[in-house]
């Protein structure tokens, strides 16, 4: 069985990227990976060293159309599609996987009904269709809505982003399954034992908090912000948030404005943010959407107490509903709520440490591994 991903650049490292990944080495032994992805225009600040045991296309792709004019957009994406054909044609693959972007996932549709190639399509989305497709034109949104039925079959890793494939375009619900992603749990362990470069934000004598993720709008770093200034008032508490983004200056400006500047540490990109986490106290996810998110599993596979957002895509179902870790509502006074109650209570963080660390293995390359084993042969038969 071969099957051709198409994805953006893995080296990016995020969620997308290392879902791929995880797909790969759980199937590596079964299946031959071909992943196929843009070259971009500028180099990744921040890249990961991606070792895939598949083979990897960087190719000169005609991918960012916006602010070119409809008539050039559609001549773009016509030559994208054409480009793509020629790839598939040339690695003869059974699948061709569409991974979260949108781009891709119209790409792949047109492929299906223009050049009619003969691989199976299958389309993973990550994130709530209404999200993805909120910035698009209107031939896109209508491409989604009335086309995506003539692919074969399409994987959600979130129940939010199967209900509104069913609610928003005509999909059939035989062609649709829910899948949350995999991850590695014995790679995050060995990685989150590395030694710290720096242990002053663990040696202060404080409890710490830690969250993991781009510093952008969907993150909600703002809301937690401002939980975490509710539940510090006597400053007990440290706060770190690795990741970067166009939003780190007008966070920082809101910690200083509460007078948590002292409190709250923003430590940029990292590698390996495992070994941060495995030290914290608490590990805060308070996106405002999410498909499987990554940063809570690995979060879990470090050992380290769990609370997320209820709107962070399928956290619930990750945490077992509220077993192996606390789901808040969305808004910084029943997250800070969570936050001091949790912080102050060791022996709850424990029992949810130990209920997170049995229920991590749903989530096991092996696990989630054989779901996607399964799915591409029936989509095959």
């Amino acid at each position: 069985m071969k099957v051709l991903i198409l994805s953006s650049d893995p080296r990016q490292g995020a969620g997308a990227e290392r879902a791929v990944s995880n797909i790969i080495k759980a199937l590596s032994n079964k299946v031959e990976f071909v992943v196929l992805f843009p070259k971009l225009e500028k180099t990744i600040e921040s890249a990961h060293d991606i070792a895939y045991n598949a083979k990897i296309i960087e190719a000169d792709l005609p991918w960012n159309i916006r602010g070119k004019g409809i008539i050039k957009n559609l001549k773009r994406r016509r030559q994208l599609i054409n480009l793509t054909a020629d790839y598939i044609n040339q690695e003869s693959p059974d699948i061709v996987l569409s991974n979260l972007s949108i781009v891709w996932h119209q790409v792949s549709i047109m492929l299906k009904v223009l050049i009619k190639i003969k691989a199976k399509v299958i389309l993973r989305f990550g994130n709530p269709l209404s999200k993805d497709i909120v910035n698009r034109s209107f031939i896109a949104k209508k491409i989604m809505s009335k086309y995506i039925n003539q692919v074969d079959y399409v994987i959600g890793n979130a129940p939010v982003i199967i209900d509104e494939l069913k609610a928003q375009t005509n999909i059939s619900s035989k062609k649709i399954k829910l899948i949350l992603n995999p991850v590695d749990i014995e790679e995050v362990r060995r990685k989150s034992e590395i030694a710290l470069d720096d242990r002053s934000y663990f040696d202060s004598g404080k409890k710490v908090i830690c969250s993991v993720g781009r510093l952008e709008n969907q993150k909600n770093y703002s809301m937690l912000i401002r939980a975490f200034h509710k539940a510090n008032t006597s400053k007990k508490y440290k706060l770190i948030i690795i990741g970067s983004g166009s939003l780190k200056n007008e966070l920082r400006a809101l910690a200083k404005e509460l007078d948590q500047e002292d409190s709250i540490h923003f430590l940029g990109w990292k590698n390996n943010p495992y070994n941060y986490i495995k030290n914290s106290d608490l590990f805060v996810l308070p996106s405002l959407y999410e498909g499987t998110p990554n940063a809570l599993l690995e979060a879990m596979a470090c050992g380290t107490t769990i609370l997320a957002t209820e709107t962070a895509g399928s956290a619930a179902e990750v945490v077992d509903h509220g077993r192996a870790g606390m789901i808040c509502k969305n808004e910084y006074l029943d997250c800070a709520r969570c936050i001091s109650e949790l912080m102050e209570q060791d022996a709850k963080r424990q029992n949810l440490r130990a209920a997170a660390d049995i229920q991590i293995q749903n989530f096991s390359l092996e696990m989630k591994g054989s779901e996607y084993f399964s799915t591409f042969k029936s989509v095959l038969n």
